[in-house]
């Protein structure tokens, strides 16, 4: 996105790739974007404060203009497609840092299905796992 002027652009995260999912519904577009600490569902299970929830309502409307100003519709906007940004110094911490202060990471068995078209993931598998692999723009 190329809106580096928009006060919303600092909200949209990074497009990092892009890779097309066929299944029974059709092809969908799916994108690739950086690292979040969760989404909004994840940290609603009561009501914010309000000037939290203002905060949050501004920057969000922020976030869909500048999209919009790019001739972008998100099409799907609910509470899961709202991330929120990890601590800028996130990056700067070691693996040991990293597991103290957000745990280890959960891991599941995978099984690589051989009569998979095109290499494209089977999505009802992933959803059954219970994690968001991927994420909508």
């Amino acid at each position: 996105m190329s809106s580096h002027g928009h006060p919303g652009r600092r909200l949209v995260p990074e497009l990092l790739d892009e890779f097309e999912v066929r299944g029974p519904n059709g092809t969908h577009t799916c994108y690739t974007v950086t690292l979040a600490a969760c989404n909004l569902r994840d940290v609603s299970f009561s009501l914010f404060p309000l000037d939290v929830a203002r905060a949050l309502s501004y920057s969000l409307a922020q976030a869909v203009a500048c999209v919009h100003s790019q001739g972008y519709v998100h099409g799907d906007l609910h509470l899961n497609n709202v991330l929120l940004a990890l601590p800028s110094n996130f990056d700067d911490l070691s693996v040991e840092q990293l597991y103290e202060k957000y745990g280890k990471p959960e891991t599941v068995p995978i099984t690589q299905i051989m009569e998979m078209e095109s290499r494209s993931l089977r999505i009802s598998q992933l959803k059954r796992l219970g994690h968001c692999f991927l994420g909508d723009l």
